[in-house]
């Protein structure tokens, strides 16, 4: 009986340890700059998780984006957790790795094409690795298969991922840097299509 009990409070342990980064009631605030066909645009989203499983699936947790015009610290505070524009989606948060689904809401949906954000907490410099994406691009109006080559960069406290694709109509590319006690603080995407996306970390809010 000492061994199960012991056994049960070692994976409690385990799964609450794991989410040493995205706790909830923690609030990341992101600067968004998109960049389609020479015009830029400047939002704000703010990104949170929860302790529930997203939509049922356990492996997950449910992870929220709120899209704001413009970014006031006092003002998203007060309007915490948010009532419109909202967008819920998931993250994989474990002792070893991060993953999470990206905002693909309006301009953003392009990030679709593009690896997820995801981090080998132990990722050693030099390392190399594929991801690979399937699908019809909506705004090309085509069925595409992308092969990213993937490079890990360690810089003391970050890790860099950079990844890249070639396609007929040119290269896309997108890089991650990841602060091991920030989290995401940076992601970068472009497309051969006259089309950036840049996501910023501005501020970071407790709200419990």
């Amino acid at each position: 009986m000492k061994k199960v009990f012991l056994l049960i409070l070692l994976l409690y342990d385990t799964i609450v340890g794991a989410q040493n980064i995205y706790t909830p009631y923690k609030e990341y605030i992101y600067e968004t700059k998109t960049v389609i066909d020479g015009k830029e645009e400047v939002q704000y989203i703010s990104m949170w998780a929860t302790d529930a499983a997203w939509e049922a699936d356990s492996s997950q947790r449910e992870l929220f984006y709120a899209y704001h015009k413009h970014y006031n610290k006092d003002g998203l505070t007060t309007a915490w957790p948010y009532n419109g524009n909202v967008e819920s989606t998931g993250i994989i948060e474990t002792e070893n790795r991060i993953w999470l689904h990206p905002p693909r809401w309006n301009n953003l949906e392009i990030l679709e094409y593009f690896p997820f954000p995801e981090i080998n907490k132990n990722a050693l410099c030099g390392d190399k690795y594929k991801r690979m994406f399937l699908g019809s691009v909506d705004f090309l109006d085509r069925w595409m298969f992308l092969r990213y080559k993937m490079t890990v960069e360690t810089i003391g406290n970050k890790i860099i991922i950079q990844g890249k694709a070639k396609s007929r109509r040119g290269e896309w590319l997108e890089m991650i840097t990841y602060d091991k006690e920030k989290g995401f603080v940076y992601m970068e995407f472009i497309s051969p299509v006259d089309r950036t996306i840049k996501l910023k970390l501005v501020n970071i809010i407790e709200h419990k």
